[in-house]
């Protein structure tokens, strides 16, 4: 069985970008298509080097929770943690 991005996913992250686009990037947790088990800091760690990665063109970045509940664990602005 593949893994479903959006519905399997435990972590994504928004954008702002500082021409005005939002772009929401959800976490891989696998390490390839037809593992058997997430591992969450492994997104957790993909995500972080995503967000380092278009610092140079984002005003702010949150990664937040995809089980609903929608909580923010990280926030960022301009590549800044600040939370």
């Amino acid at each position: 069985m593949a893994w479903k991005l959006i519905q399997d996913s435990f972590t994504y992250v928004d954008f702002v970008f500082t021409d005005g686009n939002v772009r929401r990037f959800y976490s891989l947790d696998w390490p390839h298509r037809y593992s058997k088990h997430r591992d969450r800091e492994l997104g957790l760690k993909r995500l972080r080097n995503l967000v380092a990665k278009y610092s140079v063109y984002t005003e702010r970045a949150k990664i937040a929770e995809n089980d609903g509940t929608e909580k923010v664990l990280e926030r960022y602005e301009g590549g800044t943690r600040i939370e």
